[in-house]
């Protein structure tokens, strides 16, 4: 369970908005990662970057709540063991042009 709840100053719990930035992010798995930063941005988040493939078989964005927090909403798009993530990642390092690294 997480809970979330408005800031109660005279109990020291600050937002993050009051204390300049937040100190991490909320990894939260959903099942559709576009339809989950839709609603966020409904009621008021900030996307911090678009929906994207990754290599370890995983698409996820970035989204900043009304209040602050950092989410970063992520879902599933391949199962992979250890070594073929490390396999996708290897043949994307060395894909790259020269200077990308």
């Amino acid at each position: 369970m997480l809970t979330l709840s408005d800031e109660y100053a005279e109990l020291c719990v600050l937002s993050p908005s009051t204390l300049a930035g937040t100190a991490f992010a909320i990894h939260l798995h959903v099942d559709d990662v576009e339809a989950a930063m839709a609603r966020a941005g409904d009621v008021g988040a900030v996307t911090l970057s678009e929906a994207t493939d990754h290599v370890y078989g995983e698409r996820s964005g970035m989204v900043r709540d009304p209040f602050g927090h950092e989410w970063l909403l992520g879902q599933e798009i391949e199962q992979m063991t250890p070594e073929e993530m490390q396999r996708h990642l290897n043949a994307s390092l060395t894909s790259r042009p020269k200077g990308k690294e």
